[in-house]
């Protein structure tokens, strides 16, 4: 049994079809073919075999004479994956129940489950708003003084009287 297997396998083709479909992905059809082909490949039980020529060939339409040492591309198309798929769930899809990874050093990808970041509750972040104005204010009225008091030293100091000073 390969360990990369989501224990729902249904909410992970969903997730697969989430990401395919979505804005982050419309574009680019090598990455959706990749995706794919990595996802399907996984959920069918063969993610151990997935390898850099497979992909090559079978995913990215490469000929049968594809050699991954002289041809980094598939590496280059991985590498593009990893940042588009945190991409969309940065952007598209934070509080996704199910994510995809393509974790470094291997094709096949894992299916994270109930990875979604809480979600902070809107009374604190208006308090978290309220604080951080206060501190600006607070902070504002501190450099306000300072400066007033380093103009009046500068330009009078001769005239304040010498236990003020």
């Amino acid at each position: 049994m390969d360990d990369r297997l989501p224990s729902n396998p249904e909410q992970a083709r969903l997730a697969v079809e989430e990401v395919l479909a979505s804005a982050t992905f419309a574009r680019s059809d090598h990455l959706r073919s990749f995706l794919r082909y990595v996802c399907e490949r996984t959920l069918a039980g063969n993610g151990r075999e997935i390898n850099e020529y497979s992909v090559a060939v079978e995913a990215l339409g490469k000929p049968p004479e594809f050699s991954p040492a002289e041809d980094s591309s598939v590496r280059r198309t991985a590498y593009e994956l990893r940042q588009k798929l945190h991409k969309y769930y940065e952007v598209e899809q934070p509080h996704a129940r199910m994510r995809i990874e393509l974790p470094k050093g291997s094709y096949a990808p894992r299916f994270l489950e109930g990875m979604a970041p809480a979600p902070k509750s809107a009374p604190a972040d208006a308090a978290d708003r309220r604080l951080t104005r206060v501190l600006a204010v607070a902070l504002a009225v501190c450099i306000l003084i300072a400066a007033a008091l380093a103009v009046v030293v500068w330009r009078g100091g001769s005239r304040i009287r010498p236990m003020v000073r």
